[in-house]
């Protein structure tokens, strides 16, 4: 039998899905253009700042569509949790250089827009993760809340599904066409770039913080309220997690709104889990509400610091190099 009428039946069934590929490619790289500098065997566009694109990190690892980072969070022997504050303030050198020293795998598993617990935990879960160490900004994190991102993955229609994968799908393209010839790739939208061995962020304004906006220590936050339904909320969360209490630890990413160490306290007497508040001066953000880069490193290196003791005796070794 000639296969010519299968042939045929395949480039007939392949010719518009290319198109469309396409087409996605054409609109959020040139027409609304994302960056594409930031790619690399590792990174992937985790977010693009135009409504052609948008968020694709929280499907990546919801819908396992990135499976060597989906693989890499699995091996993690220490995960941490939270919002674009924690993935900020650890996407640097420093923290590869805390880890390689211990010996142990991590894996930054924060979101963007805000994200909270629920979503979160849906993908710890979803990944089945066993980590010997979860690190999470406490806040705000632990309220029944759900970003408008992670409210459009969990209801995920025929629509939601296709343009998840064209956009998984068309990244590679994406990439080619602009080594090939940058011109018609001119950036300019605000990207985020996502490393699938680490899940650190790659993000062009925080890596290079132009403007420094530094802040004075904001007032505690005294809520009683939102503090015991916060922990009330966390207690739940942490029990299923299977990490013992003792190898939670707790904290806050300073920022200008408020100091939440009154929250993170609260939520570790009630989990027994381990709170770590490094206090420093002088921190600055870089938007007014992620830290810069020089804040950045000297919060993450005092962080290391004090929560090395907890992290060195749930992974059961000793540290083998200096502490940052």
């Amino acid at each position: 039998m000639k296969p010519y009428p299968y042939l045929a039946a395949v480039l007939t069934l392949s010719l518009p899905v290319l198109a469309a590929a396409y087409a996605a490619t054409r609109t959020w790289a040139m027409e609304a253009p994302c960056d594409a500098r930031g790619y690399s065997d590792d990174a992937y566009l985790a977010y693009c700042q135009n409504a052609a694109f948008g968020d694709y990190e929280h499907a990546a690892y919801d819908r396992l569509l990135e499976p060597r980072a989906v693989a890499k969070a699995r091996a993690a022997e220490v995960v941490f949790l939270g919002n674009s504050r924690l993935q900020v303030a650890f996407s640097r050198p420093l923290t590869d250089g805390f880890f390689a020293a211990h010996g142990a795998s991590y894996h930054l598993l924060g979101f963007g827009y805000g994200e909270s617990a629920p979503f979160a935990f849906r993908v710890f879960h979803g990944l089945g993760l066993k980590p010997r160490v979860l690190v999470v900004n406490v806040a705000p994190f632990f309220v029944p809340a759900w970003s408008p991102a992670a409210v459009v993955e969990v209801r995920y229609n025929w629509k939601t599904r296709v343009d998840v994968l064209l956009k998984a799908a068309t990244q590679p393209l994406h990439r080619l066409l602009c080594d090939r010839d940058p011109s018609p790739c001119p950036g300019g939208a605000e990207s985020v770039f996502r490393s699938r061995a680490t899940g650190q962020w790659d993000w062009a304004a925080a890596r290079s913080s132009p403007h420094a906006e530094p802040f004075t220590p904001p007032p505690p936050y005294d809520d009683a309220r939102a503090i015991a339904s916060d922990a009330a909320l966390a207690e739940e969360l942490l029990a299923g997690s299977g990490v013992p209490p003792a190898c939670v630890i707790l904290t806050q990413v300073p920022e200008p709104s408020a100091d939440y160490a009154p929250l993170v306290d609260a939520v570790a007497r009630r989990t027994g889990a381990t709170a770590v508040l490094p206090r420093l001066s002088g921190l600055a953000t870089f938007d007014g509400s992620h830290l810069d880069r020089a804040s950045g490193d000297a919060w993450a290196a005092a962080f290391f610091r004090e929560a090395a003791p907890a992290i060195d005796r749930c992974l059961g070794a000793p540290v083998t190099g200096a502490a940052p």
